[in-house]
């Protein structure tokens, strides 16, 4: 992301649904003293972490609760702003993509990076099964697809779309097992597949993570654009 939207010293930046702060924290480090960082999330006590992390740090980073349907920042008052893997669980992006167009200066950028869980894959002998478990993991998010949507919904926004690339997430092990726990146990509660069915292919998935055969991928786009 920061390849294809470079952070320059003095910038101010705008970390959106920011988490823990990683990533804010990271970019605090490349604008320099006269820079400025904002991380905003709606969750108090990721906030509350994000703000403890970084209380030794000599970098202008600041913390705080918000909605990213409502910035509360005024307007054209960042250079960039940027959000990743947020508005796949967002009520409305687009609301929230405007509001970063408002608080974006005129020729400032925006990136963000988001997944298409309608490009979920997983191998598996057992296709059936297969097709329902990665349907049941793409209707957890709010929006599933919004990932190959970003671009559209930036140039509604009036932002000038400058690069789109698309990413290829591999999932730890761990990871995998646990999205897929969640919707194997969906799909035992809504009947979509049987006991048998589902001790079969558990059994294959962790035989072929033993053997190093295990693949599953999820598919996103990272989408960066400047606003005129």
């Amino acid at each position: 992301m920061l390849e294809l939207s470079p952070v320059k010293d003095g910038f101010s930046v705008l970390d959106v649904g920011c988490g823990l702060g990683q990533e804010a924290s990271r970019i605090a480090g490349l604008v320099g003293k006269a820079g400025r960082i904002e991380g905003i999330d709606g969750s108090e006590s990721l906030i509350e972490e994000a703000r403890r992390r970084a209380q030794d740090s000599n970098v202008p980073l600041n913390y705080s609760t918000g909605d990213a349907r409502s910035l509360p920042f005024e307007d054209s008052c960042f250079d960039l702003c940027r959000a990743e893997r947020v508005l796949l669980y967002l009520e409305n992006p687009a609301q929230s993509v405007a509001e970063m167009a408002r608080v974006t200066r005129p020729g400032g950028h925006i990136i963000i990076f988001d997944f298409d869980y309608g490009a979920i894959f997983i191998d598996s002998d057992f296709a059936k099964v297969t097709r329902q478990i990665e349907a049941l993991i793409a209707s957890e998010p709010r929006n599933p697809t919004i990932g190959r949507g970003l671009p559209h919904l930036l140039r509604k926004a009036k932002f000038r779309v400058e690069a789109i690339e698309p990413m290829t997430v591999i999932p730890t092990t761990e990871i995998a097992r646990r999205l897929c726990a969640s919707a194997l146990s969906k799909g035992i509660d809504k009947g979509a597949f049987t006991a048998a069915e589902v001790e079969a292919w558990s059994q294959e998935q962790e035989t072929m993570g033993q053997e190093g055969r295990r693949h599953h991928a999820f598919h996103g786009y990272i989408v960066a654009a400047s606003k005129p």
